[in-house]
Order: C-alpha cells, then structure tokens, then sequence
C-alpha cells in the first residue's frame, strides 16, 4: 500500500519560492525591491554610457558598476544564497523610436476607403 501525498502538497514541493530582492535595470539606474521583511523599494542612478539600450551592441558597457551597485543595495548575507529576479531593458522602447523616425506618418484622410462621395 503507497501513501498518497495530496496535490497541494505535491505542487508546494515542485514550486520554487519567490526571489527575496528584485533589480530593473535602465539607462537611468537600478530601481531595486526587497521583498522579504524588512519590505524596501529603492533606486540608485547609474552614471551615462554604463548601460545602453541597442539591438546590435551589448547593454551592458560597464559591469563591474552595475555588480558593484547592485552589491550595495543587497550586501553579502555570509554563505547564505538569496533568490533574486533581474529585470533586464527591453529593446522595443529602441525600435518604436527608430521606427518612428524612419516612417512617414499615415495621412488617413487621403486614403480611398475614408474619402466621401
């Protein structure tokens, strides 16, 4: 005879805990979150040209800054490892803003559908 454990349980086992910090970076800085007790919600700027949003180049210019911010936001607990979400700049905001510039803007009035009779 096996012992069943109940699908709650199973599913808690199999389910990994949420992060204990959380790090956005941007070209303007880090914003960062402390989720466990006690709560805090942060924000460190970063110096220009330490990371820069391109789809053809690498982001990050100067790492060693960013590692060493975000080291300081969320310092060495002695051996103990803590999960951490890092959330990292998204190309598109580059793209709508180089798409924009490239193409002439739609004059819909003149179109053949929106023209009365």
């Amino acid at each position: 005879m096996t012992a069943s454990l109940p699908m709650t349980s199973l599913a808690g086992i199999l389910k990994d805990p949420p992060p204990a910090y959380a790090f956005e970076l941007s070209e303007a800085g880090i914003a960062f979150a402390r989720v466990a007790e006690p709560a805090e919600v942060n924000f460190t700027p970063l110096e220009a040209g330490v990371l820069l949003v391109s789809p053809a180049h690498d982001n990050l210019h100067q790492p060693q800054i960013v590692q060493e911010r975000i080291q300081a936001l969320a310092p060495p607990n002695g051996y103990r490892k803590r999960r951490a979400a890092l959330i990292l700049p998204t190309i598109a905001r580059a793209w709508r803003s180089s798409i924009s510039t490239i193409s002439p803007p739609i004059n819909r009035s003149k179109s053949p559908c929106c023209v009365s009779a």
